[in-house]
């Protein structure tokens, strides 16, 4: 027996499909980097990881999401993200799990990336600050 369920929450939209072997965990956001990537290597691999605010409806504050991407892509948007960029992020939801020092168990969601894509063209840092020269902290919505 074969199942669809798609949940969009926050903007947030999950669709999962069941059968009787398995289930899909996919994500698609859309939203602005609230900082620039940071590229880590791990030896011959490499990560790029940033942030997003995703807006919720009939909420005052973005839902913040941590996006991680791997390979060519991190590459891609080490080079071409900046603060502000709008970004559609397609992966999946994952989970890393831990206990703190003091014994607590702690919880970290975050999306790992199979695709960024850049909306509008890349804007150079020196537009990004004329344009944060210009307007005002209250005008700026990420």
């Amino acid at each position: 027996m074969n199942a669809m369920l798609h949940v969009s929450l926050s903007g947030v939209s999950i669709t999962i499909k069941e059968n009787e072997m398995s289930s899909t965990n996919l994500v698609v956001l859309k939203g602005n980097l609230g900082r620039e990537p940071e590229l880590i290597e791990f030896g011959d691999k490499v990560k790029a990881v940033f942030s997003i605010a995703v807006t919720q409806m009939g909420m005052d504050k973005p839902l913040w999401v941590e996006i991680s991407v791997w390979g060519k892509q991190a590459a891609a948007c080490a080079q071409n993200l900046i603060k502000g960029s709008e970004v559609v992020v397609n992966g999946r939801l994952c989970m890393d799990s831990w206990t703190s020092k003091d014994g607590d168990a702690r919880r970290k969601w975050y999306v790992t990336a199979f695709n960024v894509d850049f909306c509008g063209r890349p804007r150079s840092k020196s537009e990004v600050i004329e344009l944060h020269q210009t307007l005002n902290d209250d005008d700026i919505p990420f």
